[in-house]
């Protein structure tokens, strides 16, 4: 692929990662944000403005190119509370209207997303806050119920 009739573009090498969310001890007082492990960009968007208007559209670019290999910044890791009923979640991408699947990331969170427990609620977003919303789920012991959420809009 040629950018603007010079050299080669090659598309960039991502590397996986997921931001590992613990919820706070106490449901009903959710994380402060700056102690939260929130979004963590793994693939790096392009920059609003670039004086190099050359080195911007190769930003642009990969991004782009990115973005069709389904590079989305959009999972989160979450491990649920135990000994609760529901977990908060506090994440920027999160907003009133989003979208969130779960994905069990072992055995105790399949059999917890298979108990039909599992729903959200409570969306909630500022202009200059992370969005929340609750992970309502089974109340037990377990401490390993680990899931990557899916978030979109």
């Amino acid at each position: 692929m040629k950018i603007n009739g010079e050299g080669s573009f090659q598309a960039p090498v991502f590397r996986r990662f997921s931001g590992l969310y613990q919820a706070p001890a106490n449901d009903a007082a959710p994380i402060a944000p700056a102690t939260a492990v929130q979004t963590q960009i793994a693939f790096q968007p392009p920059a609003p403005y670039l004086a190099d208007e050359k080195e911007h559209r190769k930003q642009l670019a990969r991004a782009i190119l990115g973005a069709l290999q389904g590079k989305l910044n959009a999972t989160l890791t979450v491990t649920l509370n135990k000994n609760a009923s529901s977990t908060t979640i506090i994440d920027q991408r999160i907003g009133a209207y989003s979208f969130v699947w779960p994905m069990p990331m072992n055995a105790d969170a399949g059999a917890e997303l298979a108990t039909g427990n599992v729903y959200f609620d409570t969306f909630k977003s500022g202009a200059n806050a992370p969005g929340s919303f609750l992970f309502h789920h089974t109340n037990n012991g377990e401490a390993d119920r680990q899931f990557r959420l899916l978030i979109i809009g």
